[in-house]
């Protein structure tokens, strides 16, 4: 996958995130936490970003057999973060309703199909 690919994909993924971050307040008290939408949204780009830019360093260098160390890699430290984020922000802010996970998962959903979708695409290059 070729990086203006993966910044299209990275653009449409930030704005579909958004879009159903907004959509989501039809539903439910969600608005009220648009900073934890906003913070959880460059935690994953930049997590994305990393393991994206890692996996294409060991297909370019050769090293087949670690991309799937990566991608083990990739899973544990975004479970163990993602844990922490969203720890860190009941501990800072004290959420009053449990409405406050929806702009996380939104996030962790959207950036983690297009991460699947992307590691996929480098695998088969």
């Amino acid at each position: 996958m070729k990086i203006s690919q993966y910044g299209i994909l990275t653009l449409f993924s930030c704005l579909l995130a958004t879009g159903l971050f907004y959509l989501s307040s039809v539903f439910g008290d969600t608005l009220i936490y648009q900073d934890f939408f906003w913070i959880s949204l460059v935690f994953f780009l930049l997590l994305a970003s990393v393991i994206f830019f890692a996996a294409q360093y060991i297909v370019r260098k050769g090293q087949k057999g670690s991309f799937i160390s990566i991608v083990i890699f990739n899973v544990l430290m975004k479970l163990i973060l993602s844990f922490g984020l969203v720890y860190w922000y009941v501990q800072t802010n004290g959420p009053q309703s449990k409405w406050f996970v929806i702009p996380f998962l939104i996030n962790y959903l959207i950036f983690t199909i297009m991460e699947t979708y992307a590691l996929t695409k480098i695998a088969e290059s």
